[in-house]
């Protein structure tokens, strides 16, 4: 015999000892004198560890017609000697109470070239799953792995021994197979519900603008069919706002920031299913401050940090000129000028001609990159010509200086200092 699963057995005579106090024990697993259990197989025990199950052996999709769908999983009977089992019994286990389902004979169970154990492959209908659950599809809510909210309809199955004995689906048989064997026990298991998810929803505004949020981005896996409405409470700080409402489409009213500080606006969106179930909600987070007012001509000083051409140091030092160009709202568009006098887009800012040479317009980043202020924070959007992606790792206001430290994701650094002489840079400036 495998020593694998001669091992399992060995432990099964363990497990199933007890004391003979009925209420210590209200299992009496002290009667259980066979060691017996269901050990899951193929795409059952594959489809546990799967994220996409959310730890179920199947799923159901909460917005489809059911009718004809089936929970299916298949499972090995492990014991020493097959003859043993007479039956195994399903249950379905909603709100403390177990409802038998099916009862599957021992003659399901095959002798299969690909096991030492008889497997049978189990299926039950989904409609006598769902009422005995209970009968309500907006009981369940599409799972979420992301979030942790995970709906499912129980599902236990007692082994019956030809002696009378019967093996229970317990806690006892579950975690302590499970933490000393290769195997997941069949005793207890999951019947996934799936479907939309939703997910929490962040946007940006200036004051003094509309807010419109489209709802189904926050909404994955599909909205059609979905319809939304959403309240928010009262921000003081905050005039315009329109508190509630419905439509694919939030409408917030033309926001208007009362103060100097950030403010926000959070809304909590509750959508109704095709099938007219409540799905799980969701908010949307609407942070907003006053416009982005960055745009300007300044002298700089960048000096190399870090690792440049992939393998040496760099701390070169470039001055010169620096222009920020607001291209959209909050979006800025960054050139240097050349030392031979011409303009290119840069978003180094210089800090590939101190490094590589005067003559590194050949090979600036170029690409779709720009820089993102946004309710005082600094970013970058876009890529470079090589896919570079870049990002902020320090940034410092001090009156008419902005001092930045970017870096990309080659290893290319600069620390550059931006003086402008029109007036001082605002405040606060993050990233």
């Amino acid at each position: 015999m495998n020593m694998k699963y001669l091992n399992i057995i060995l432990f099964l005579s363990l497990v199933f000892s007890a004391c003979e106090d009925p209420e210590l024990d209200p299992l009496q697993v002290d009667k259980l004198k066979k060691g017996s259990t269901l050990a899951l197989r193929g795409e059952s025990y594959d489809n546990i560890s799967n994220e996409a199950f959310a730890t179920g052996v199947d799923t159901f999709n909460v917005l489809a017609n059911n009718a004809n769908e089936t929970f299916t999983f298949t499972c090995d009977f492990v014991s020493e000697n097959f003859s043993d089992l007479q039956s195994v019994d399903v249950f379905v286990v909603a709100k403390g109470t177990r409802t038998k389902v099916l009862n599957v004979p021992a003659s399901a169970f095959k002798d299969v070239a690909e096991s030492n154990f008889n497997r049978a492959t189990i299926s039950i209908p989904f409609t006598t799953l769902f009422n005995a659950a209970g009968g309500n599809i907006c009981d369940f809510k599409p799972s979420d792995i992301v979030s942790g909210a995970i709906s499912y309809i129980d599902i236990e199955n007692d082994i019956n021994l030809t002696d009378g004995t019967v093996v229970p689906a317990s806690a006892i048989v579950n975690s302590s197979l499970t933490e000393s064997t290769a195997f997941y026990p069949a005793h207890k298991l999951r019947y996934v519900a799936k479907g939309p998810v939703s997910a929490p929803v962040k946007a940006f505004l200036s004051s003094g603008t509309d807010l419109e949020v489209d709802l189904t981005q926050g909404f994955a896996g599909g909205a059609e069919g979905v319809t939304f409405k959403w309240t928010a409470e009262d921000n003081p700080n905050v005039s315009g706002e329109i508190l509630s409402g419905e439509g694919n489409i939030l409408k917030g009213g033309t926001l208007t920031n009362l103060t100097t500080k950030k403010q926000s606006v959070v809304y909590t969106v509750v959508p109704t299913l095709p099938n007219g179930c409540q799905g799980l909600p969701f908010t949307v987070t609407t942070a907003f401050c006053n416009a982005s007012d960055l745009a300007g001509t300044f002298s700089a000083k960048t000096t190399g940090a870090g690792v440049w051409g992939g393998s040496d140091a760099c701390t070169s030092v470039w001055e010169g000129t620096v222009i920020w160009e607001e291209v959209t709202e909050g979006v800025y568009n960054v050139k240097t000028i050349s030392p031979n006098g011409d303009t290119f887009v840069d978003i180094s800012m210089g800090g590939y001609y101190g490094c590589y040479g005067t003559n590194a317009q050949a090979n600036l980043p170029l690409g779709d990159l720009r820089i993102t202020h946004q309710c005082d924070r600094l970013g970058f959007i876009g890529t470079s010509q090589w896919d570079e992606v870049y990002k902020f790792e320090d940034v410092k206001v001090s009156g008419k200086k902005l001092t930045v430290k970017w870096s990309n994701t080659y290893g290319e650094s600069s620390i550059v200092e931006l003086t402008r002489s029109d007036k001082d840079w605002p405040t606060p400036i993050t990233f």
